[in-house]
């Protein structure tokens, strides 16, 4: 079956309390860390910042707990249609219903006026990208001026090779669909694309602690919506390589908050 037709199964037997967003976190929190390394991300939403885009969102996670313990207006953008489907499936389930607008785009050429959003989120999505600059640009013409850019995100260290780095990963099922940068490179593209660095948090080691607990865990009963309803079969072999790869010191994880330059 489909992922929507999987979805649609499942939701039709709510738990007694009806679905709760909470419900939805190892689905459509698909990163590293899940709920917890978005909860920490966002620590650093700006005051103020209300309407915002979660670019390359996926399932719209994300954009869910914004609009719903934030009071944000978000809209969730990405060139997957089934996950854009799949993310309107879980907003219909809630009650109140999070004020998330879904839309199938390209990260490269989003469809959006200059100055949209007070800010831009981008968790784990710009590494199947090969022009950072371009999507970086195109996350500074949708933001308002002086607005912000959070980031939560894998990258090369400085010493590793891309072709040492194993796959499948779950942005990636072989290296020519992987276009991995070091921290350094990204922060030069970031420069000349129209964004500074407020602030940054090497993620690494509690990426690491998150994914042994998250891989002992799956030797317990799990909710049906989990990674794999999203990721499929090779889930499994995705979560085993990241960590091989987080832990050979040929990945590190980083989260980041950019503020458009003048």
């Amino acid at each position: 079956m489909s992922l929507l037709e999987q979805l649609t199964s499942i939701l039709a037997q709510p738990p007694a309390d009806g679905w709760q967003s909470h419900d939805f976190a190892a689905l459509d929190q698909l990163h590293i860390g899940g709920l917890a390394a978005t909860k920490e991300l966002l620590r650093w939403l700006p005051a103020g910042a209300t309407n915002g885009l979660d670019m390359g969102g996926g399932l719209g996670g994300c954009a869910r707990l914004l609009a719903t313990h934030y009071a944000c207006q978000m809209t969730v953008s990405d060139l997957n249609s089934d996950y854009i489907a799949a993310g309107q499936l879980l907003n219909q389930h809630l009650q109140p219903q999070p004020a998330c607008h879904y839309v199938v785009a390209n990260s490269l050429k989003l469809p959006f006026a200059k100055h949209s959003f007070d800010f831009v989120l981008s968790q784990h999505a710009m590494m199947a990208i090969a022009d950072k600059q371009q999507v970086l640009a195109e996350a500074a013409r949708v933001v308002s001026a002086h607005g912000h850019l959070l980031l939560h995100e894998v990258y090369l260290t400085p010493n590793s090779k891309p072709e040492e780095v194993l796959y499948p990963t779950p942005w990636a099922d072989k290296l020519g669909h992987s276009h991995l940068q070091t921290w350094a490179q990204f922060l030069a593209d970031c420069a000349t694309s129209g964004w500074q660095l407020s602030q940054c948090e090497n993620e690494t080691q509690q990426s690491l602690l998150w994914i042994n607990k998250a891989r002992a865990a799956r030797a317990t009963p799990a909710s049906p919506l989990n990674a794999r309803l999203a990721l499929g079969s090779a889930a499994g072999k995705m979560s085993a390589n990241i960590m091989a790869n987080l832990q050979a010191g040929r990945l590190e994880v980083r989260r980041a908050l950019l503020v458009k330059s003048a």
